[in-house]
């Protein structure tokens, strides 16, 4: 196999994702919207509280507040599709390639072939990006051995929002003289706990969301920047997707959470085609992101992960 410079890797493949989180972040709810709701309500919350101390509302500041907002949400809904319409161009094309890739992939498979099974037993790489200058917080372990291969991963706050990968990366290189088509399969074994709470204000209490989620990238590496063919249903899993929100003075705290206990989650991809002695890059990701949509803080306000991988 060619000799491989790690760090290069890194930083190529860094930028590489970046584009596709990009695109991703596009397709997935808004939270600004949502931002922009709960502060709404807090607002016309807090004006209510000063009623009861009052004992007068100002129908006239509740009815623009509430112009203001949809004002608000308005355009927030008009830069979001605006940002879409910038990247539509590179998704049609990263699009068409990888119809074009899978088109060859589909004619190579109607010659005569002499199929074989390779085993990855080990990642070359296991990394987090972005890392946090927190200590304990994000990826405090990692082990790299044939079939006994982990991170171990820990998260523990009430504030905030952040989005990190936890990356597997395995290396395989197309040492013939011929096309190859690939079908990658893996599987990502879970064991711990994930939960988040969110505490109750006076009309209307914190919200926060916790999601987990697992995907397999193919890197066509042979390319620069790399790209990734075109997306298939088997090689991303929703392992947690989990929204709270504290009620009102007379409500309760909310929360939500799940265990893992060697909890396989199988992933796939297949028709991968690799050309003559080109090199690939199989990614295993885990993903974890978190959001206090209000900002956090509350005593009762928690996000906590412990994790091993």
């Amino acid at each position: 196999m060619s000799e491989i410079n790690v760090s290069e890797i890194k930083n190529t493949l860094s930028s590489a994702k970046e584009r596709l989180l990009e695109f991703a972040r596009l397709r997935l709810p808004d939270h600004s919207e949502y931002s922009q709701r709960l502060a709404n309500r807090r607002a016309i919350g807090t004006f209510l509280e000063s009623y009861f101390t009052k004992a007068g509302v100002d129908v006239d500041k509740l009815n623009k507040m509430h112009a203001q907002n949809q004002s608000e949400l308005r355009l927030i809904l008009q830069e979001r599709r605006a940002k879409l319409a910038e990247h539509l161009p590179s998704l049609e094309a990263t699009f068409h390639h990888g119809i074009e890739s899978r088109r060859r992939a589909l004619e190579l498979l109607a010659t005569p072939i002499n199929p074989f099974f390779v085993t990855l037993d080990k990642p070359f790489l296991i990394w987090q990006k972005p890392i946090w200058d927190e200590p304990n917080f994000g990826m405090i372990d990692s082990h790299i051995e044939s079939f006994n291969s982990f991170a171990k991963i820990q998260m523990d706050t009430n504030r905030g929002s952040r989005s990190t990968n936890f990356s597997f990366d395995f290396l395989w290189e197309n040492q013939s003289d011929y096309n190859a088509v690939v079908n990658v399969e893996t599987s990502l074994v879970l064991n711990g706990i994930c939960k988040v709470g969110a505490g109750k204000g006076i009309f209307s209490g914190d919200s926060a969301d916790l999601n987990v989620s697992d995907t397999l990238l193919p890197w066509e590496y042979w390319t620069q920047p790399p790209t990734c063919p075109m997306g298939q249903q088997s090689q991303s899993h929703s392992l947690v997707q989990f929204h709270v929100e504290g009620g009102g003075v007379f409500g309760d705290n909310d929360s939500k959470g799940q265990t893992f206990a060697f909890t396989p989650s199988d992933l796939s991809f297949n028709f991968f085609l690799v050309p003559p002695r080109s090199l690939a890059v199989i990614e295993v990701d885990l993903v974890i992101q978190y959001n206090f949509t209000g900002g956090g803080g509350d005593i009762n306000d928690f996000v906590q992960v412990d994790l091993t991988v």
